[in-house]
């Protein structure tokens, strides 16, 4: 995961709920096509829809 958050062009996003980091990913863009790497959540957050809001243009990045 290092690489990918290292490698040009990454962006890394995390989702916020109830004021706390609940979920992060990494997305990049090669030939126009996006790939969203590396998505996690914390085990509190779970099922409450946090790692959707990492989704470019809804989270913010850090």
């Amino acid at each position: 995961m290092q690489a990918v958050a290292r490698a040009p062009d990454t962006q890394l996003y995390t989702a916020w709920l109830d004021g706390q980091p609940a979920a992060t990913a990494a997305m990049s863009v090669t030939g126009g096509v996006a790939a969203l790497h590396g998505t996690s959540t914390l085990p509190a957050f779970r099922g409450r829809g946090s790692r959707p809001r990492c989704w470019p243009g809804v989270c913010i990045k850090p």
